[in-house]
């Protein structure tokens, strides 16, 4: 059985969130907000998976997923009031659904969002993104079957791939500097190959329903 091995990149994230976080300029009460962090979390649905190799050729196998979690961390800034710049990262992670594995996404993206600024505290918005991502596959002593017959692998595979985004929403500002968001995120990814491409899926799309709140200063 092929042992793989686990790479401790899913605490990346959290660092470069605290990081942001420690080194952001600070601006006065009288200054208007030009910078903020967004935190969201929710669900998200994945779409049948392709899977082309699993130590060897698999050929038209595809796979279901659960329904699984999203997390985003995003720092940004609002270049005017309605156009705004910002980095996401966070984590997507789905179980298989007949086979003993899970899928994490650690996307890595610069988002352009467009905001409908209005007199009331709600406000749509809309954008795009793109950049990378970090997958990673983890069997769970798992079997499939190949071109070859019967095979199966334990451990952790990361592979790095290309990244796409689309998204969707409406925020509420309750409060000066606090908002509150509800939005709808289609994120895809090309072909990930693992493991110098002993597995290769095709291209995975995700599907999130996350809230979030910011956070401006």
């Amino acid at each position: 059985m092929k042992r793989l091995t686990f790479f401790p990149m899913v605490r990346l994230p959290v660092w470069v969130g605290c990081g942001l976080l420690a080194f952001a300029p600070s601006t006065s009460p009288a200054q208007e907000s030009s910078f903020f962090m967004r935190f969201e979390a929710g669900l998200n649905l994945v779409e049948d998976v392709r899977i082309k190799k699993f130590l060897f050729p698999t050929p038209g196998r595809k796979e279901k997923l659960d329904p699984g979690f999203r997390f985003d961390l995003t720092p940004g800034a609002h270049v005017t009031p309605w156009f705004d710049v910002e980095f996401n990262t966070g984590f997507l992670f789905n179980r298989f659904r007949d086979i003993d594995a899970s899928l994490m996404h650690m996307p890595l993206l610069m988002n352009l969002v467009v905001h409908l600024p209005n007199d009331t505290p709600f406000s749509p918005y809309a954008g795009i993104g793109g950049g990378g991502d970090v997958a990673f596959v983890h069997w769970d002593d798992a079997f499939m079957y190949t071109s070859r017959g019967w095979v199966g692998a334990d451990g952790v595979e990361a592979a790095w791939t290309w990244s796409y985004q689309a998204m969707a929403g409406i925020c509420w500002t309750p409060v000066d500097n606090t908002a509150i968001s509800l939005g709808y995120k289609f994120t895809g990814t090309t072909a990930p190959s693992f493991e110098e491409g002993w597995t290769k899926f095709g291209d995975v799309h995700n599907h999130s329903v996350l809230l979030g709140i910011s956070l401006n200063w």
